[in-house]
């Protein structure tokens, strides 16, 4: 029992510093992108990039299953659709 004590308060440290660390860089990195006055679309482009990225895939993805898989399986099992 000692040793899930152990992990518990590892865990929860681990958890603490982290989340002060990461929000600490981010209110970092959001002062930076305001302060930079020459360049900043481009700045902002390129740090905000991953994000969108992802959810532009996500979106892909999708769309290729409603409109293809859900399709086929309309068309296998029959059922009248109106796409």
């Amino acid at each position: 029992m000692h040793n899930l004590e152990n992990h518990f308060l590892y865990t929860c440290c681990y958890t603490v510093l982290s989340v002060i660390t990461i929000n600490i860089c981010a209110l970092l990195l959001a002062l930076m992108v305001t302060s930079i006055t020459k360049g900043a679309g481009l700045f902002r482009t390129v740090l905000f990039m991953p994000n969108m990225l992802g959810g532009l895939a996500l979106g892909f993805i999708w769309q290729f299953i409603f409109q293809v898989v859900f399709t086929d399986i309309f068309v296998w099992t029959g059922e009248a659709c109106c796409i």
